[in-house]
């Protein structure tokens, strides 16, 4: 029997409690307890549909989900997974967003509406993912279909950003730099979602696994009011990447909520609550910006955190159910340029949530040395973020499981084949029957 074959039952035995509509208590004669000659499950608190009885049994269980995944997918491709989707947009982002806030306002010298214009210029390159999954779709380089690109644009990215930490330029020169560097994430971006569509395809079980709205946004008003030492709290440059750290972890959180208990929702139930959470929580920015925490006895810090953790986490459970629908319908043979078209369309949203935002801020006149509205700012934000209810009609209501991709019959040249210099670099995912490697 080939390892594939023995891993993905496992996983799925080990998760079968958490589908929607069966209650726990009924379930728990079925799945109390899981041999496999050293683990045990037995009685006790629930982990997402997994019992356990102590922290121990908690990484007995991490260590088994990730055995399975290295078996069904193989090492190289988890690898290029994790730093794509885990360093340079995860980690790297954060820490690359929170520099360009200090340089728009230190550096530039630009007003909260000015850098939310700019900022979203430079985040445009996100919006043509689709001319990215299109080249790497049909182009292949050196006979290597994906992985030269990755490495073409971890340098070009490197190049620029230096170029624009030791240069003096103008803001139109800054915010080219900034493209270039977006268009050089948003390029290995393309080629690990065309993967992962694909082998979310294959093995649909594990999709939520392998994945880790049209609203003003006004996060540089924010930014620029939390840094002001007399209108705002004036944190400090370490505090502000404190804060990002623990919204980078708290989305760990949200995927592993996810996967623990969300994973068997309908699409449509994941879309309304999350939804409804958001605006919620964006409304919680009132009482900071109006400082009603202060009065209630809650310190500026731990009410920052606090707002980070969760909005973080739920943006991170708000993006998981589209990620996974997404690489459902995707076409085999050009995963690439579909994926990363569903993607740029959402890319989109958000670009044109940020030049709205920008003009929301300039409406109200809310600037470096006034601050009186933007109070009214989070309240229009956050209420807009009840606007895509309206069509949630439009998402299917079934569950990741029920959803069935299109049936499309693709030409003999789109439906590319591997190159032995593929098959050889990637020779460790073949292995366990991976068909395309990256």
């Amino acid at each position: 029997m080939e390892k594939e074959d023995e891993a993905i039952p496992i996983l799925l035995e080990l998760k079968d409690q958490v589908k929607t509509g069966i209650d726990i208590a009924s379930s728990s004669s079925s799945s109390s307890s899981y041999n496999d000659n050293e683990n045990e499950f037995t009685q006790g608190r629930h982990l997402g549909g997994w019992k356990y009885t102590s922290p121990w049994e908690v990484v007995k269980h991490f260590w088994q989900w990730f055995a399975v995944m290295r078996e069904t997918f193989g090492v190289p491709f988890l690898g290029v997974v994790m730093i794509v989707y885990g360093v340079s947009q995860g980690y790297g982002e954060t820490v690359k967003g929170l520099a360009t806030n200090y340089y728009w306002r230190d550096v530039q010298k630009m007003q909260p509406a000015s850098t939310q214009a700019f900022m979203a210029l430079s985040n445009i390159p996100w919006d043509l993912k689709p001319i990215y999954g299109l080249i790497t779709d049909t182009f292949p380089i050196a006979g290597y279909r994906r992985w030269p690109y990755l490495i073409i644009c971890g340098i070009a990215g490197c190049l620029f950003l230096w170029a624009l930490a030791f240069l003096n330029v103008t803001p139109w020169v800054a915010t080219f730099l900034m493209a270039a560097v977006a268009m050089c994430t948003a390029f290995p971006d393309v080629v690990a979602d065309a993967a992962v569509a694909q082998r979310s395809k294959t093995t649909p079980e594990l999709a939520s696994d392998l994945q880790g709205s049209l609203c003003p946004d006004i996060s540089e008003a924010m930014f620029f009011w939390l840094t002001d030492p007399v209108a705002g709290p004036g944190f400090s440059e370490e505090f502000m990447g404190l804060a990002s750290a623990v919204g980078y972890m708290a989305m760990f959180i949200g995927v592993a909520s996810y996967n623990c208990w969300f994973r068997y929702q309908t699409f449509r139930k994941m879309f309304l609550w999350p939804q409804v959470a958001s605006s919620f929580i964006g409304l919680l920015d009132i009482i900071l910006v109006t400082r009603m925490n202060l009065r209630m006895h809650i310190p500026d810090q731990a009410f920052v955190l606090g707002d980070e953790a969760l909005s973080d986490a739920l943006s991170r459970l708000q993006i998981m159910p589209l990620l996974i629908l997404s690489a459902q319908l995707c076409p085999t043979g050009i995963e690439g340029t579909v994926f990363s078209f569903l993607m740029s369309v959402s890319n989109f949203g958000n670009t044109c949530g940020s030049w709205f935002g920008a003009l929301l801020l300039k409406w109200l006149h809310v600037q470096k040395d006034d601050y009186s509205r933007l109070w009214l700012a989070v309240l229009i934000r956050s209420l807009l973020r009840l606007s895509p209810l309206m069509f949630l009609f439009l998402v299917p209501d079934c569950t990741v499981e029920n959803i069935k991709p299109p049936s499309i019959s693709l030409s003999n040249n789109l439906q590319m084949e591997e190159t032995s210099k593929d098959i050889e670099l990637c020779s460790e995912v073949s292995a366990h029957k991976v068909n395309e490697c990256i």
